[in-house]
C-alpha cells in the first residue's frame, strides 16, 4: 500500500501545479483587467487626489454615489480621505451637504473606486466631493476638521519677561 501512496501524491501535486500555472512552486497572480479610464488634470492644490463622480447606485435609502479616486502621488498610497459630499439636483444646485470619511487604500499612480453618501434626497442626480484631508503613507495634506489648510510660521523663542509688552486687562 505504501508504495502506491507516494506516486499518487506526486501525481496529484503535479496536476494541481499545472492547473495553477506553477513557476518555482508558486501560482502566478492572474492579471487584473480594469477598463481604461481617462485621467483628469492633476490637482494644483497639493492634495495629489482627484475624485470624479461616475453615477448613482442602489435604490431608495440605499442609494449612494460611485466615484473614481485618482491618486497622482508617485510614491505615496492614500489610507484616509475626508471630504464634504455635495448632493446636487438636475440643475447642478447643491441640495444638501454631508461629511464623509473613507478609510481605504488608494495606491500611488492608480485609480480606485469608492462608494459614498448617506441620506441622499430623492431629487439628487449627482454628487460632488470636496476633499479637505488626505492621509498618505508618510505625510498628510489638509485639515481633518474641514477648515482650509493654514501654513504656520516656524516657532520663535519668546522674549524675556523684562522685554515683553505688558498684558492688557480683560
Amino acid at each position: 500500500m505504501r508504495s502506491l501512496r507516494a506516486p499518487l501524491f506526486v501525481a496529484a501535486a503535479l496536476a494541481a501545479c499545472s492547473l495553477t500555472a506553477c513557476k518555482g512552486g508558486e501560482a502566478e497572480k492572474p492579471a487584473e483587467t480594469k477598463p481604461a479610464v481617462q485621467w483628469p488634470a492633476a490637482p494644483t492644490d497639493g492634495s495629489n487626489v482627484v475624485i470624479v463622480f461616475k453615477k448613482l447606485v442602489g435604490e431608495g435609502k440605499d442609494r449612494e454615489g460611485l466615484f473614481d479616486v485618482f491618486n497622482f502621488s508617485a510614491d505615496e498610497n492614500i489610507s484616509e480621505l475626508r471630504m464634504t459630499l455635495e448632493y446636487r439636483d438636475k440643475d447642478g444646485k447643491v441640495i444638501k451637504t454631508f461629511p464623509f470619511t473613507q478609510m481605504k487604500a488608494f495606491y500611488s499612480k492608480e485609480v480606485g473606486e469608492m462608494k459614498a453618501g448617506f441620506f441622499l434626497p430623492e431629487e439628487t442626480v449627482s454628487v460632488t466631493a470636496q476633499v479637505h484631508y488626505v492621509k498618505f503613507n508618510t505625510k498628510e495634506w489638509g485639515s481633518k476638521t474641514g477648515t482650509p489648510k493654514v501654513e504656520l510660521a516656524p516657532a520663535t523663542e519668546a522674549a524675556p519677561a523684562s522685554e515683553a509688552a505688558p498684558a492688557s486687562a480683560p
